[in-house]
């Protein structure tokens, strides 16, 4: 019979194929020490110099006269490009000649909305050209650092394109506020 195994008794082999106690231990203090190294090298790389908290106490001893101003353009570019025109002054005047102050390149503007989020504003954008109104999304970073994205309309030649655009958009119980652009 050399095709029969023989058993071995039920508790003969049992600790001879486990190994030693405590493996999972081994393996864990190992895999920690392996982890703090690769930490304690990252923490070298990136750390800052020695010499650079004496410097970073002394810069804040120095006056703050010396730190250059901010330059704002935002106060000089603005007024030349656009003007927002009160709803009193929009009748138009009698007859057919343009406004006495109105020079002859002058384009209007109406801007529908601003939002924070790009999504409103092309929602906007959207419900405009479902009543057949064509408008633009101008994404504008303001002075605290925020980001708005405009919904314009135009721009338009004359006072009477405006003020029909207008009309259809007051039907659909949207406010747009009119802005003369220069240039």
């Amino acid at each position: 019979m050399s095709g029969a195994r023989r058993r071995s008794p039920p508790g003969a082999r049992r600790g001879a194929s486990r190994g030693p106690q405590g493996g999972g231990w081994g393996g864990f203090l190992a895999g920690l020490a392996l982890g703090l190294a690769v930490a304690g090298l990252v923490w070298l790389h990136y750390r800052p110099p020695a010499g650079g908290r004496a410097d970073a106490d002394a810069g804040r001893a120095a006056p703050r006269a010396a730190a250059p101003r901010p330059r704002f353009d935002f106060y000089t570019i603005l007024p030349e490009q656009e003007v927002v025109i009160p709803d009193e002054d929009r009748r138009p005047p009698a007859g057919g000649a343009p406004p006495a102050g109105e020079a002859p390149g002058t384009r209007y503007m109406l801007q529908a909305g601003s939002f924070r989020r790009y999504a409103d504003a092309d929602r906007l954008k959207a419900r405009l050209a479902l009543i057949g109104i064509e408008a633009d999304i101008q994404k504008v970073t303001i002075q605290g650092g925020e980001t708005w994205h405009r919904v314009r309309i135009g721009p338009f030649r004359s006072r009477a394109e405006v003020d029909a655009v207008r009309a259809r958009l007051r039907e659909h119980r949207i406010n747009a506020i009119l802005l003369k652009v220069r240039g």
